[in-house]
C-alpha cells in the first residue's frame, strides 16, 4: 500500500476510534452495542493499529486511557 493511502487510512481509523463509530457506518444508523462490547471492539481496533505499526506508542496510550475514560 503507498505510503500516502496507509496515512489517509490510519487517519480514518483514529477518528473512528476517538468518535466510537464502525468506519463506513453513518453513527445514526449504526446499531447501539452494550457499552461493555462497545469498548472491548474499540479496544481490540487500537490494539490492532498499534500491533501494525498505524499508531505510536504515546497515540495507542492516549486513545486507550480516553476510551477507558468513556466507561
Amino acid at each position: 500500500m503507498p505510503k500516502d493511502q496507509g496515512k489517509a487510512l490510519a487517519d480514518d481509523l483514529r477518528r473512528h476510534i476517538a468518535q466510537g463509530t464502525a468506519p463506513g457506518v453513518p453513527a445514526a444508523s449504526a446499531a447501539a452495542p452494550a457499552a461493555g462490547q462497545d469498548v472491548a471492539s474499540r479496544l481490540a481496533t487500537l490494539d490492532q493499529l498499534r500491533g501494525q505499526g498505524l499508531v505510536s506508542e504515546q497515540e495507542y496510550a492516549q486513545r486507550r486511557a480516553q476510551i477507558l475514560d468513556s466507561l
